[in-house]
Formats: C-alpha cells, sequence, structure tokens
C-alpha cells in the first residue's frame, strides 16, 4: 500500500501530537491510474471512463490474511466500471481519493496491469484488491488492524491522550520482558500526546514524528538495582499494558547497571510510517 505524504502526516500527527484526523463517512473514488500517482503517473479519463465511487459507511472493505507481514484488507464487494466506448490507457494502478477530487490518499499496484479495450466491462471481483499495513514486528496487531480499518472503513480507532513510555530486554511483540520494578527504581513515564511533545522529523521514505523532550529512566538520580541491557522502548496506551508500539534501539541496546540511568536524548525517539514505497 502506498500512502500519500500529507495522509501519511495526518495519521502519524493523530497518532504522535494529538492531530484531527477525520471520520466517518466520507466519499471516496476508487481511480485507476497508467502508473504510481505519486510519481508520474496519470489518472485515466475520457471514453466514459469514470471512477467506481462509494464511501467509508459503504464497508467495503474487509480483513485478510497479510502476505508480506502486518495487516491485510481487501475488497468485500465487486468494484465495477462502466462499459469502455472506446480503449482506455492501461491501468496500472488503483488509487483511493478522498471526495473525489484531489491528489490521492492511497494507492495499491494491480496484481497485473490491465488494458481496457472498446466494449469492455472492467470489474474487480470481491477480494481481489488487497492493501496491507506492515508494522515490521514492531506494532501490535490488533491495533494495526485497527489504524488500517479505520483508514479504509472510517472506524474509531483509540488514541490516547498520553503515551506510557516502557523499557524491555527484548521485542515486547517476541516474548521480550520489560525492565522489572523490584527494587530497581523503574518506571514508565508518561508523554502527553499533543504538539509540545511531538514534532515533526525527516526520515527517507517515510513521514515521521520525534520527542520533543529528552527521556530519562528514572526520572532523577539512578537506577537502584540494575535494570539489564535494555534493548527497546515500548508506548502504551496504559500505564500497564502491553505496548501497541516498540522501537528498537542501536545495535544491541545498552547496559544499565544500579546507579546509572537510561536517558534518549530529544528527537531520539521516532516514530515513522512508510508512505511512497513499493
Amino acid at each position: 500500500m502506498l500512502i500519500a505524504d500529507s495522509y501519511g502526516d495526518t495519521i502519524l500527527t493523530a497518532l504522535f501530537g494529538g492531530g484531527t484526523w477525520a471520520v466517518t463517512p466520507i466519499d471516496r473514488d476508487a481511480d485507476l491510474y497508467d502508473g504510481n500517482p505519486f510519481d508520474s503517473g496519470a489518472g485515466l479519463s475520457g471514453s466514459a471512463y469514470a471512477p467506481f465511487e462509494y464511501d467509508t459507511n459503504d464497508l467495503l472493505w474487509t480483513a485478510a490474511t497479510a502476505i508480506n507481514g502486518g495487516v491485510a484488507m481487501v475488497n468485500s464487494a465487486d468494484f465495477d466500471y462502466p462499459t469502455a466506448t472506446a480503449n482506455w490507457a492501461t491501468a496500472r494502478y488503483l488509487a483511493i481519493t478522498a471526495g473525489g477530487a484531489g491528489t490521492p490518499d492511497l494507492a495499491l499496484k494491480l496484481p497485473e496491469d490491465r488494458a481496457v479495450l472498446l466494449g469492455e466491462t472492467l470489474t474487480f471481483p470481491a477480494g481481489s484488491l488487497r492493501l496491507e499495513l506492515s508494522g515490521g514486528g514492531l506494532v501490535d496487531g490488533t491495533y494495526a488492524a485497527g489504524i488500517l480499518a479505520r483508514i479504509l472503513n472510517g472506524d474509531t480507532l483509540s488514541i490516547p491522550a498520553s503515551w506510557y513510555l516502557s523499557l524491555w530486554l527484548d521485542n515486547p511483540f517476541n516474548g521480550g520482558s520489560e525492565v522489572s520494578t523490584s527494587g530497581t527504581g523503574y518506571s514508565r513515564i508518561s508523554v502527553a500526546n499533543d504538539g509540545s511533545h511531538w514534532e515533526s522529523a525527516t526520515v527517507p521514505g517515510k513521514r515521521a514524528r520525534r520527542n520533543v523532550s529528552a527521556l530519562r529512566w528514572p526520572a532523577s538520580g539512578g537506577a537502584t538495582g540494575a535494570y539489564g541491557r535494555v534493548k527497546y522502548v515500548g508506548l502504551s496506551s496504559t500505564s500497564n499494558g502491553a505496548p501497541k508500539f516498540a522501537r528498537p534501539l542501536p545495535g544491541n541496546g545498552r547496559v544499565v547497571g544500579a546507579g546509572s540511568f537510561f536517558q534518549i536524548e530529544a528527537g531520539g525517539l521516532v516514530m515513522s510510517l512508510g508512505t511512497q514505497e513499493i
């Protein structure tokens, strides 16, 4: 799935910055392009061509098994296009545009190029169009599915007013353990989900947000007991809940012993979303 930079910013700013993410219903056009619409692809036009129109209230996307990891949704109904009254340009991408105008929000490369000739009617049968969102093993699967369902169907998604940041000895989505609170002086820290705590960051090929202020465990002084080798930072919606996101630390992490502390400098925690990558 390809995501427009502007729409990627909308999603990330809502998740990390408290921004507004519009809810249902939203009119959608499923438009055909002869190439990547975020590169130099042009939308098909003329010859009785018209996009397939629907709105998010129609719930035309349903959960499916991801092929490349992460989560996926496929069309749950046929997407029908009008009968061509002349040959159309070859369709290579399908783009989804809000309100039927402007730059597409999303796009996918069609499973195969589709040349529609005079008199033909193009239909994408239910289940033939697939949009996937990969978390790279660093996003809770249920929450990732909720993000994708909000993108495609306008479903509600719980976005916390604050994120609770935690330290992990290994990937929390692969059986990793959180730093113990017993005798260590360790506890999670809360970071408000607003623009004063999260800001835009530059990451090649992605949209990103980063922490504005330094993050420190413990808040002052040194650990009263060893944390161990910290390898991941987790982000949870509650003070004791499982992470919804995780980020690995560089290299093999860092050992935090008694009397020491762990700190992420301002801008050091980057939350990113791939946009125009295939």
